[in-house]
């Protein structure tokens, strides 16, 4: 999972900032044991510092990768 996690940073996070921290962050995130409705709001208010414009996007392609 986390090396779907670091392709989908690669793609939409442009910075010279480690995409790996970023992925693990991500993995962290939506490891919480929340209703789907809640982590997306979680992870689009954590993750917009990070991506800014392509936020929803990302969290988007995130969220479709896990087993609900």
């Amino acid at each position: 999972m986390c090396q779907y996690f670091l392709h989908c940073v690669s793609v939409f996070y442009r910075s010279d900032a480690d995409p790996d921290v970023l992925a693990k962050y991500v993995m962290a995130l939506v490891k919480k044991d929340k209703p789907v409705t809640e982590l997306i709001a979680t992870c689009e208010d954590q993750l917009d510092i990070f991506l800014q414009e392509s936020n929803i996007h990302f969290v988007f392609f995130v969220l479709i990768y896990l087993p609900w």
